[in-house]
């Protein structure tokens, strides 16, 4: 198809990827963070066929190409790079299923071959070390703990548990009601260890509370100014508490997620059981926690078998 008539019909590229941000939180029910994501990306794009003086919807297999190449050069991760283009795919094929256009540009281009990476996991020790670390001496440090221990019992998403309302707890049947992508909900539970510190948090937050605000009344945790706490701020409350602790890997909230599946694996669980904990929609995706623990076993056979590389070396 020529670029004249494509452009015909695409009109104006800037509406529409407005229109499919639209499609992306009100049909799709994306959650904020992730259409944040897509308009980063679709941005990037439009900006980059911008400098080559190419319209959006107007461009060739050459132009992704090139913006590919561009990409690579900012030295950003494969992962990185296929997310963007992955977005792109999706905005074009959402425009040609609204009839702007009749073909989709990136039909044509493969995503960039990824290396194989397994998550990182604190072992039980660590978890133990650094929920155990903090001294409750305060609602700040109490509200810290419950967090981190929550984030580990339940192995929600942290855009998971900032958006939990105190109703979604069931404190007699140690359930939560978690609203997941595609605002799907599941029940996760809290161990004894949490039910605990979360009691304890629930005694002290009235006081806290910024009742001004009609967001910070029903949401379960506080931020200092007593208002719904944020992604970045538990990622702030982990990073600090690590540090405290003397754990000097590199890890964030999600970590916790990966520790909770590897272990429950680790300890037997079934993968189903699994998946249904974690708001999987295909078991393929919790598969990777079985490598995990695989990966874990081999360290222990290196590090303490006679015939080990680890001890080999010494």
């Amino acid at each position: 198809m020529k670029k004249g008539r494509q452009m015909k019909r695409m009109k104006n590229g800037n509406d529409m990827v407005h229109e499919y941000l639209e499609y992306l939180s009100s049909i799709k029910n994306l959650s904020p963070a992730t259409v944040r994501a897509y308009r980063h990306d679709l941005e990037s794009y439009r900006g980059f066929l911008d400098g080559r003086g190419v319209e959006i919807g107007a461009e060739s297999l050459r132009d992704v190409r090139a913006y590919i190449a561009e990409l690579s050069r900012k030295q950003l991760s494969e992962r990185t790079i296929n997310r963007n283009l992955s977005a792109v795919r999706s905005f074009y094929d959402f425009a040609r299923r609204s009839g702007k256009i009749e073909t989709n540009p990136l039909d044509g281009q493969r995503g960039i071959h990824e290396k194989s990476r397994l998550p990182a996991v604190f072992f039980q020790e660590e978890i133990d070390t650094l929920i155990d670390s903090i001294q409750e001496n305060g609602f700040w440090s109490i509200r810290d703990r419950c967090i981190l221990e929550f984030l580990y019992s339940t192995g929600c998403r942290v855009a998971e548990l900032v958006a939990i309302n105190i109703t979604d707890i069931d404190l007699k049947r140690g359930t939560v009601r978690v609203t997941g992508k595609g605002n799907k909900q599941r029940q996760v539970f809290l161990g004894e260890r949490s039910l605990d510190i979360l009691r304890r948090y629930l005694d002290e937050r009235p006081q806290r509370v910024d009742r001004v605000d009609p967001d910070a009344m029903p949401a379960l945790f506080l931020n200092q100014r007593g208002r719904r706490i944020g992604s970045r701020g538990v990622f702030y409350i982990l990073r600090r508490r690590m540090s405290a602790a003397g754990l000097l890997k590199t890890a964030g909230p999600h970590t916790l997620r990966h520790s909770f599946a590897t272990h429950l694996l680790d300890n037997g669980a079934d993968i189903r059981t699994v998946q249904e904990l974690l708001g999987h929609e295909s078991v393929s995706t919790t598969q990777v926690y079985t490598h995990v623990g695989i990966e874990r076993l081999k360290q222990v056979y290196r590090d303490a078998h006679p015939h080990g590389s680890s001890r080999r070396k010494e």
